[in-house]
């Protein structure tokens, strides 16, 4: 019987920490996804970022599948769309996809240009072997805005693409055996609910969350 998605994630976030703790090539972990700032629900995957001593990256990498094996019944396992690997977990109602980012342990301070914003540095910073340094970092991070700088040219461009694709898949819909189906997908699966929610996120962080839809 497979195991509950909250137990897995649970298990295998522990096993995680466990690994890293005794591996002597690993000196940073930390959670950058939605349970690290006070997000998470019962179906929220988890997002690990370990850091590795540079020496050891690149064989480490080479056999990522197997090691990721070991924490739970793999499903699926690949280098994802966004570049980093994901994989699938088995687990009930829903498998757990865990999506993991493999860094240089070189490259600590790349973590300030990430787009988190913790909501503690222990909520975020599971694992630290640099005396300190990666703390530093994740610190700076900790309630930090990541509203767009400009939001006027950010509302302009993403209600623009928005209102285009919109056109443009519906224009296609209409064009007999225009033999555009695959792109009228592309458009109404992907740039049109990225926009959408590009839109929606600005509306909420301006301050009307008590006007959103229930």
């Amino acid at each position: 019987m497979s195991p509950s998605l909250t137990t897995l994630r649970t298990q295998i976030g522990q096993a995680l920490l466990d690994y890293s703790v005794q591996s002597p090539h690993i000196v940073g972990m930390l959670d950058y996804g939605s349970s690290s700032e006070g997000r998470a629900d019962a179906l929220s995957d988890l997002d690990i970022a370990l850091f590795i001593r540079d020496e050891a990256l690149f064989e480490f990498e080479q056999h990522w599948k197997t090691w990721a094996a070991q924490f739970g019944s793999v499903l699926l396992a690949y280098i994802g769309g966004v570049g980093y690997p994901w994989v699938v977990y088995d687990a009930e109602p829903l498998p757990l996809r865990v999506d993991f980012a493999f860094q240089r342990a070189s490259e600590l301070d790349t973590v300030l240009a990430w787009p988190n914003a913790p909501s503690s540095v222990d909520a975020m910073l599971l694992y630290d072997k640099t005396n300190g340094q990666l703390a530093s970092y994740v610190k700076q991070l900790v309630g930090q805005s990541l509203a767009p700088t400009d939001r006027k040219q950010s509302f302009e461009s993403s209600c623009g693409d928005f209102w285009y694709y919109s056109c443009a898949a519906g224009q296609s819909c209409y064009v007999a055996n225009s033999g555009q189906h695959a792109m009228i997908l592309t458009i109404w699966c992907w740039v049109f609910w990225w926009d959408y929610c590009a839109l929606r996120r600005m509306r909420l962080s301006a301050g009307a969350l008590a006007l959103a839809p229930q």
